[in-house]
């Protein structure tokens, strides 16, 4: 009797320990979805509430930064037929590209005043920066919950160490809307001939900004796979390459990582 129960435990034990195995993994996933959740959520309040004060100081006559002015005087001579880059030995001078000012030129033409059309492009345009980062990580192959992740830290991050342009007037934030539109597009279009739109968009970041730093690298980090575009194109018949086979092993996830299948169904 004794030996009959012992085979009945030692049958029923790896079942046994195969569930709690599986009961295991699956409340390590439930929180992780919660944890990662949370961030997103956070991150998202960070950025809304650096939003309010821009938002509510849109249209208030009060000067958010010496440059404003600035750029609204340089907006208005560009609609009056101004001359745009005086001569040397004038007493003012411009170092700013032409399309930003007859952009919020002809958009202080509908409002009526350039400095509140300048504050209202760059607060849209950094919100088109975030939705060109969601937009491509999920071209990229990432899900909804990662590119919202990632769109979310970019903004969280830019109102907490770029504040200084969040509804200011200055071009800066639509020359980066542009290049990484631009990026986007490529990447969604995966470099077909359809994309050659994104072309121009990468050309006329040149003509709005001074100097704009690689606009991508925000989104980089939360990606985490850059050879998915290489991979891509291995699925299309290309595998034999040893860009292909190097992209095949960053892409193709490790059998047997428990940590791994969490963060995948998240």
């Amino acid at each position: 009797m004794a030996n009959l129960w012992h085979a009945k435990c030692t049958a029923a034990g790896p079942a046994t320990n195969q569930g709690e195995s599986d009961l295991s993994v699956q409340a390590r996933t439930q929180v992780l979805t919660i944890l990662f959740w949370s961030a997103i959520f956070l991150l998202t309040a960070a950025w809304l509430e650096g939003f309010i004060e821009p938002t509510y100081m849109l249209f208030r006559r009060i000067p958010q930064g010496y440059n404003e002015g600035w750029n609204a005087y340089w907006a208005q001579v560009a609609w009056q037929g101004g001359a745009l880059y005086p001569a040397p030995s004038d007493a003012i001078s411009n170092n700013y590209p032409p399309l930003s000012f007859y952009i919020v030129g002809a958009f202080g033409r509908l409002i009526g005043d350039n400095i509140f059309a300048g504050r209202l492009v760059a607060e849209i345009t950094l919100l088109m920066v975030g939705g060109s980062i969601w937009s491509w990580l999920r071209a990229a192959g990432m899900s909804r919950s990662v590119a919202l992740f990632g769109a979310s830290l970019f903004l969280a991050a830019f109102v907490s160490f770029g504040y200084e342009y969040v509804g200011t007037d200055d071009p800066q934030m639509l020359a980066h809307a542009m290049i990484i539109t631009g990026v986007m597009i490529l990447w969604r279009f995966d470099f077909s001939r359809r994309s050659i739109v994104a072309g121009g968009l990468l050309g006329t970041w040149l003509c709005t900004a001074e100097q704009t730093p690689a606009e991508p690298l925000p989104a980089l980090p939360v990606s985490r796979r850059a050879g998915v575009a290489v991979a891509g194109g291995c699925r299309r018949g290309r595998r034999g390459t040893a860009a292909c086979r190097g992209a095949s092993s960053q892409v193709t996830p490790k059998p047997g990582n428990g940590r791994g299948r969490s963060i995948r169904r998240i």
